[in-house]
């Protein structure tokens, strides 16, 4: 059971572990410094890179033209 819930697992089905500076995992891209280090562990092994730009605000998409109370579905 331990074994299933560990990370590595999850890292196996195609996701990436990120850390920063001092080995911190980082959970958010709002945590991510531009220009700063990174390391990214894969499944099969880890590498290095660097963070560029700033991240992107995410808001809400209401998908609302003005004066159109429905929305759009694209």
């Amino acid at each position: 059971l331990y074994a299933s819930l560990h990370y590595e697992e999850t890292l196996k089905r195609g996701f990436v572990l990120v850390r920063g500076e001092g080995e911190r995992v980082l959970t958010r891209a709002a945590q991510v410094v531009p220009g700063a280090a990174l390391s990214l562990q894969f499944a099969d092994g880890r590498i290095g890179a660097r963070a560029g730009g700033r991240p992107k605000e995410r808001g809400r998409r209401t998908g609302r033209r003005s004066g159109d109370p429905q929305g759009s579905l694209f």
